[in-house]
């Protein structure tokens, strides 16, 4: 086969004879799930995030230093099991972070990645066990590039990191790769037209490579150095909004002298996780105090369950919104004008369905708008899972479409609400599981606090009112509906007064993309349908499988 244009495929044992042969230098996924089990403790803990082709386990580790951040970074490494020093540098920053907790951000979470690719990682290939690109399986400009796979998110390995993408408002993020030595930045699948936030980029990439010691390091836009599809970063931008950056650490896939290139890189990247957000804000009900998932003025979502956004930016934003709220200027209180609907689940396994009556669209963070057409009915096959903003001729009823999805390894059996506290069966349950109750007039999400776990049992204190359910554990989004007798969605919500952070002085327009983008309101990777509305406070129900 003749080599592609993307340089980054190439092998590089021509270079390094004993590449595939010398055990120096390399990890394996076994090595890099020990190595995280000795970081946990007062500010680290395990999530897991899913599971690879071959059953191998994809986990983060969750840094933090306040119990209540207000935003998240993340580093992510090994899409590419040929690209071991990748893993290693992400462990290292981990071991720095946890070793001095001063180096933690206040008001952030860092989550570390080390190993996306874990079948990858033990056989030392590029691609994961049935030879597909992972950086080249995501969902943005899909499809012309080398081994991208049957479709965009065909691979678990893929869907873990969409799912985690989902579950949290990101100030920003890393993604790191070996076989050379740079920095870039979206656009990487074309040249033109130019990223709205490059200036943004220039500045951070500038900043790291002022600190970098790595030989011979530069930085550039994606696309001028080659160009890709399908890949993380043009996703992560592309459909979120989060300023996501590639980084290159050695010309050597899997360099010998793996201290040396940790060396390199660790005051960079210890000095990108430290810079603070530009603009922070916050949107609050002035009837029910609960947070009111928010985007920034710019065309990418911004939202997350606390209320909380943030955004590195050069111009601060405008404008601000809200899903059934109108519009207004940021910082001016946004005034409600949508309506309410009976919150529904399909699962993609339902194929077409019927569109209910009234509704015109469908819109979710990270997802193409939608609009809906009576005739033709409503493919869920089609839709990204996650939770919908339905859109209805008397207006926008937020959050109020579950889209599910199937997953092997991870279901729930049934669920049980008695005395305040919830209790969730099942299978496959994982480390790090989160959950929150939906309800109150704007459907606003509320973080349940954790009772117990355990592989099969979950148990959180339940958020009285809501009327639904939702938990993401294991790379999968999980759910009930029908949680009270009284369900709140039928209220008129109030206006809704606004807190608003420092913002730095505008001149200009704010960039067209960006923001604190994912989001614990708009996420999911696997939904599963629990129970009929209107059930009373203590019941137990059995599982509809999709």
């Amino acid at each position: 086969m003749d080599r592609p244009d993307d340089p980054a495929f190439w092998p590089n044992e021509d270079e390094n004879p004993a590449l595939f042969d010398s055990d120096e230098g390399w990890v394996t996924a076994e090595e890099v799930e020990a190595d995280m089990d000795t970081l946990e403790g007062p500010y680290a803990s395990r999530v897991d995030l899913g599971l690879s082709l071959a059953g191998k386990p994809i986990t983060a580790l969750r840094i933090a230093a306040s119990p209540h951040p207000s935003y998240a970074l993340r580093i992510v490494a090994t899409h590419h099991g040929n690209e071991p020093i990748s893993a290693l540098v992400a462990l290292d920053v981990a071991q720095r972070l946890v070793g001095d907790p001063s180096l933690i951000p206040s008001d952030a979470e860092i989550w570390i990645v080390p190993d996306v690719n874990p079948d990858g990682l033990d056989a030392r290939t590029r691609e994961n066990a049935i030879g597909v690109d992972l950086n080249r399986n995501y969902g943005y400009d899909w499809g012309e590039a080398t081994n991208p796979g049957v479709s965009a998110f065909s691979e678990p390995e893929t869907r873990a990191m969409r799912s985690l993408t989902r579950a949290r408002c990101w100030l920003g993020g890393l993604t790191l790769h070996s076989g050379a030595s740079n920095i870039s930045w979206p656009w990487n699948d074309t040249t033109s037209p130019r990223s709205p936030d490059e200036p943004l980029f220039e500045t951070v990439s500038a900043d790291y490579l002022a600190l970098t010691t790595a030989p011979d390091f530069w930085a550039t836009d994606g696309a001028d150095w080659y160009v890709t599809h399908g890949d993380l970063t043009d996703w992560a931008y592309g459909r979120w909004g989060i300023p996501e950056l590639t980084v290159e650490l050695d010309d050597d896939k899997a360099p010998v002298d793996v201290q040396t290139v940790l060396d390199w890189h660790a005051d960079a990247i210890l000095q990108w996780l430290a810079r603070a957000p530009d603009v922070t804000a916050v949107a609050v009900s002035d009837q029910t105090g609960e947070a009111v998932p928010v985007t920034l003025g710019t065309e990418e979502p911004a939202a997350s369950p606390s209320g909380l956004v943030a955004r590195w930016t050069d111009a601060a934003p405008e404008t601000w919104s809200s899903a059934g709220f109108v519009d207004a200027a940021f910082g001016d209180a946004l005034v409600w004008d949508g309506t309410s609907v009976s919150p529904r689940v399909i699962s993609r396994g339902d194929g077409v369905v019927r569109v209910p009556d009234g509704w015109v669209g469908l819109s979710q963070p990270g997802e193409e708008n939608l609009t809906l057409d009576p005739t033709v009915g409503l493919d869920a096959t089609a839709l990204a899972p996650g939770l919908w903003d339905v859109a209805t001729v008397d207006g926008v009823a937020p959050r109020s479409l579950l889209i599910g999805e199937v997953d092997d390894h991870v279901h729930l059996d049934g669920v049980t609400l008695v005395d305040g506290t919830l209790t969730l069966d099942g299978a496959g349950f994982g480390r790090g599981a989160e959950a929150w109750g939906v309800g109150g007039p704007v459907r606003a999400m509320h973080a349940l606090t954790p009772v117990s776990g355990s592989p099969t049992e979950l148990q959180f204190v339940w958020s009285e009112g809501d009327d639904a359910a939702l938990l993401w554990t294991n790379g999968a989004w999980l759910g009930a509906v029908g949680m009270s007798d009284a369900p709140s969605w039928d209220e008129t919500p109030p206006a809704t007064a606004v807190l608003t952070g420092d913002a730095t002085a505008r001149n200009d327009p704010l960039p067209s993309a960006g923001g604190c983008a994912g989001s614990n309101a708009t996420f999911f990777g696997i939904f599963g349908l629990l129970l009929p509305r209107r059930r009373p406070a203590t019941y137990q129900n059995r599982r509809r499988r999709f």
